[in-house]
C-alpha cells in the first residue's frame, strides 16, 4: 500500500523556499540582512520605554500605589530550565556566523 502524496507534492505551483541560498551568499549580505532585522527594534525601543516611564508617572500622579516593578514578574533564576550556557541546545551554522 503506497502513500497518499504530500499537499506539497500535488500541486505543481512554485513554492517558497526561505534559507535555500543562505550558505552560498556572501557573509556581508548575511550581516546586512540580519541588520535590517535588528535595526526597528533597537529604534523602536527608546520609545517604548519612555512610554512605560510614562505611564509609570501617570499612575503614580493620579495616586496609585503599591504598583509592582518589572522585576516582581520576573521568575527566580533557579526556575530557568537552563542552568549553563553549556546545557543549552545550539546549531553552529560556520565561521561566519557569530552566534
Amino acid at each position: 500500500m503506497s502513500a497518499l502524496p504530500k499537499a506539497c507534492e500535488q500541486c505543481q505551483c512554485e513554492r517558497i523556499a526561505i534559507g535555500k541560498r543562505f550558505y552560498s551568499l556572501s557573509p556581508w549580505r548575511r550581516y546586512g540582512g540580519a541588520i535590517l532585522i535588528y535595526l526597528p527594534l533597537f529604534v523602536s525601543l527608546p520609545f517604548v520605554l519612555l512610554g512605560a516611564g510614562v505611564l509609570y508617572a501617570h499612575l503614580r500622579v493620579l495616586g496609585a500605589e503599591n504598583i509592582k516593578s518589572y522585576w516582581d514578574f520576573v521568575p527566580g533564576w533557579s526556575t530557568h530550565r537552563y542552568s549553563k550556557l553549556s546545557d543549552q541546545i545550539t546549531f553552529k551554522m560556520d565561521m561566519t556566523a557569530p552566534w
